[in-house]
């Protein structure tokens, strides 16, 4: 009888550590996911663990996953280690805000027409042509269809133009104007700021909502995420797919450089950190 008493004992104990194992590893599941920060945005008491830097875990460099599935133009034009030593020597400022919400529609303009659509057809065609599979256009030359992997998402569309159609597809200026404003642009002249928000090296095709949730993709104000973000650096938005946030955050770097921009300190030291871990995937 003590034998089977001991043996009953036994196995719960060893029950009781197998469960503690799975109770641990499910944690762990949840924090690095970001589940538990939602739950715990719900439930007064709990502590959310905060985005950092070493929580987020880029896939590598996305150059070697693109392949066919993205567009050519998500493809940052700058290695990752040449993002990297670029991003180091970035000069850096205080971010400069003012003047732009009473005047976002002056400063940038709209849509320019593209010279390559006929003359008629605006940038956002040109975009859209370029970033579409098969894209169908009409005889004014813009984009009437098309499919679509969105790189923000991975996610598979089909574009079809129309009034509760077209927004589902975006053109996003991955450095956005409200950021480049404030890094250098404000004292620019109405021309280049004219030309920055139609260069095609700073636009890209991208899901309507993740374009929208992305919003000027960077805190401007200082360290800490924004509401509805799930990837990003303490203050750097960065896309769902993460096979393409490597890729992504080069970019940023290539267009800041392009036009001679600035980064906010803490800016900068993600962009670092961010690029660093990149480039040892």
């Amino acid at each position: 009888m003590a034998r089977r008493g001991n043996n009953h004992n036994g196995m719960n104990i060893g029950t009781t550590i197998m469960c503690l194992i799975l109770i641990c590893a499910l944690a762990a599941l949840m924090v690095t996911s970001g589940t538990w920060d939602k739950i715990a945005r719900t439930i007064p008491g709990l502590n959310q663990t905060g985005t950092s830097i070493e929580a987020i875990k880029p896939q590598g460099d996305a150059h070697d996953k693109l392949g066919l599935a993205l567009p050519a133009a998500a493809a940052s034009p700058i290695s990752i280690a040449d993002a990297l030593t670029t991003a180091q020597a970035m000069p850096t400022a205080k971010p400069h805000t003012t003047g732009y919400k009473a005047n976002r529609g002056t400063l940038f303009g709209g849509w320019a027409n593209s010279p390559q659509l006929c003359g008629t057809a605006t940038m956002r065609d040109q975009i859209l042509k370029r970033d579409l599979t098969n894209p169908v256009l009409n005889s004014q030359c813009q984009v009437t269809s098309g499919t679509f992997t969105d790189p923000y998402t991975g996610q598979h569309m089909t574009f079809k133009r129309g009034k509760d159609t077209s927004s589902l597809i975006q053109i996003d200026h991955v450095v956005a104007v409200y950021d480049a404003y404030a890094s250098g642009l404000w004292n620019r002249s109405q021309q280049e700021r004219e030309t920055y928000a139609n260069d095609p090296d700073v636009l890209l095709a991208s899901q309507g909502k993740a374009n929208m949730v992305k919003s000027e993709g960077i805190n401007l104000n200082g360290k800490g995420g924004r509401k509805g973000w799930t990837q990003s650096t303490p203050s750097i938005w960065l896309p769902d797919n993460r096979g393409y946030q490597c890729d992504y955050m080069a970019k940023r770097v290539h267009i800041k450089h392009k036009y001679n921009l600035t980064m906010s300190p803490w800016e900068k030291d993600e962009t670092i950190a961010f690029l660093t871990q990149c480039a040892i995937q």
